[in-house]
């Protein structure tokens, strides 16, 4: 037969009860036992709706199941019946019994707050305690240890990893008193200002910035924190913590360095590196020319010291590389660098002395170190 012809067989009837199915029946999904246990089960149910329903020897004969083992997966079925079926809508929350005291915690912080205005205070969205709460609330943890601190958070209205930090590193009572402040004079009303203000801070717990949004939002003074700052230091209230700022030296070498072309100028130095070599450490001297302008590395020498010698060839080696000596080189003011012999070899090239005690005279080289090291 063609794909394109058509088919003359006739259908055989009998031939076809006699094909085997094609499709199999699943075997069951439980044992014959649990089998047993469900229709054991169903008896009661249909007994009392009026049914008719099989005994338990035609159960147990039907199904070939243990009699025994039947029995107990019925108890097991009848007690996971009730589990099946959930009411509409959410669970039920079980409300937890309050921890006995608890009550007693939460008016004792809010009575600390009231008393302590700027104690606690909010600001991009974090909580800022005062060293003086931080304190009243360890103290009052102790005074309820037997209370769970998942409990005593609660009541105390406080995140339960913070006060685990502050239980963790103990108490740091930080506040100092301050001197009493003398009173401000001048103009009327600014006298009015400056006087609350410093009044409403010698009662303040909290940090500086949420005093300054108290004197702005409360208060309604129109001050900046510089100058709220500048009154309390004034009226001897509050000492800023200031940063280190520069040395004298360093303000007068700034911008001092002047560099013109490349090969104009190269600053030398030497220092100690030590190197690891199969598990023993050893220590050589490194020295190192450096050209101010480009800050390329252009001469170099190793050597067990640092001596005029090591100069001489960190010198030579830079000539070697660029072609031409440089028209200075700076070197500090160690007395190797500056014998004879070195001005000597370093000609055309002036050999200049650096700064005492300013390494960053020398920050060209200073820093070819740390790359090195």
């Amino acid at each position: 037969m063609g794909y394109g012809g058509c088919c003359n067989t006739t259908f055989n009837p009998q031939a076809h009860e006699t094909m085997p199915s094609l499709v199999t029946d699943s075997p069951a999904a439980v044992s014959p036992n649990l089998t047993a246990a469900l229709l054991l089960a169903s008896r009661g149910h249909l007994r009392r709706l009026g049914l008719s329903y099989p005994d338990v020897e035609q159960i147990l004969g039907a199904t070939g199941a243990t009699r025994s083992r039947a029995y107990e997966l019925k108890v097991a079925l009848l007690g996971l019946l009730p589990t099946l079926e959930h009411p509409v809508g959410r669970p039920k929350v079980e409300q937890r019994p309050t921890p006995e005291g608890a009550s007693i915690v939460t008016k004792e912080v809010l009575c600390f707050v009231m008393q302590h205005p700027g104690c606690v205070h909010q600001r991009a969205r974090r909580q800022r305690y005062s060293d003086a709460f931080r304190a009243f609330l360890l103290e009052l943890c102790q005074k309820n240890s037997q209370m769970p601190i998942e409990a005593f958070a609660l009541a105390a209205e406080a995140p339960l990893g913070t006060l685990k930090d502050w239980l963790r590193g103990g108490r740091d009572d930080t506040e100092t008193p301050v001197p009493q402040a003398t009173a401000a004079s001048g103009d009327p009303v600014a006298s009015v200002k400056v006087e609350t203000i410093l009044e409403q801070w010698r009662s303040w717990k909290g940090d500086f910035v949420a005093f300054c949004d108290h004197v702005s939002f409360n208060l309604r003074i129109p001050y900046g924190r510089t100058l709220i700052a500048f009154i309390l230091e004034q009226h001897g209230e509050r000492t800023p913590q200031r940063r280190k700022g520069r040395s004298p030296d360093e303000k007068a070498l700034r911008d001092a360095f002047e560099t013109f072309f490349a090969g104009a100028e190269w600053v030398g130095d030497g220092t100690t590196i030590e190197v690891e070599i199969n598990g023993e450490r050893l220590g050589y001297n490194l020295e190192l020319m450096v050209d101010a302008y480009s800050g390329a590395f252009v001469g170099v020498s190793f050597r067990d010291e640092e001596d005029s010698t090591a100069v001489i060839e960190a010198f030579d080696d830079g000539v070697s590389a660029t072609g031409a000596p440089p028209i200075a080189t700076l070197l500090d003011n160690r007395p190797s660098n500056h014998t004879p012999e070195v001005k000597e070899a370093l000609q055309p090239s002036l050999c200049m002395h650096a700064t005492k005690g300013s390494p960053q005279n020398k920050a060209h080289v200073e820093g070819g170190f740390v790359l090195f090291a």
